[in-house]
């Protein structure tokens, strides 16, 4: 009994992990154009490249039958990255967030993410909505003649939406 349980969980792990190589490809398959935040609708950021960070820290919680490890708090970071702009939109509200009261300015955001441009236009491809999300930080970095700027945001919840 115990080598029928286990080759049927071997079958399982095995038809999960070829379905999410199957999902991972077909994922990867799809360009990416741009990288958008919008608020209400007004895009206030894009973005040749970004990335999105969440996940659990694992804490002790002691029970009755002992210490087990659960689920802590959440790291959500979204990081964009993009050639330096004279837009100041971002680094007013990383400044406002800093200098004042930073609950004040947590917003909810959208980050859609787009195929590159061609004669249909852009098609988005994925999205999440951010809940009372602010920038955290912003680096410039001077490569040769370039000039980039990476933002990181950090946000309360990050949720995957359909595009």
């Amino acid at each position: 009994m115990k080598r029928l349980f286990r080759g049927c969980v071997a079958f399982i792990l095995v038809l999960f992990s070829l379905n999410l190589t199957t999902s991972l490809a077909t994922a990867q398959a799809e360009a990416v154009g741009a990288c958008v935040l919008t608020i209400d609708g007004h895009e206030i950021y894009r973005a040749s490249s970004c990335s999105i960070r969440s996940e659990n820290s694992p804490q002790a919680s002691k029970g009755l039958y002992g210490t087990i490890s659960v689920a802590g708090p959440t790291a959500l970071e979204v990081t964009f990255s993009r050639l330096l702009s004279s837009s100041l939109e971002m680094w007013a509200w990383q400044e406002a967030v800093r200098t004042n009261k930073p609950e004040l300015y947590r917003k909810s955001v959208a980050l859609v993410i787009y195929t590159p441009p061609s004669s249909g236009g852009e098609q988005p491809i994925a999205r999440w909505h951010l809940e009372n999300a602010w920038p955290s930080s912003i680096k410039v970095n001077a490569a040769g003649l370039l000039l980039a700027e990476t933002i990181a945001l950090t946000a309360e919840s990050i949720q995957r939406v359909a595009p």
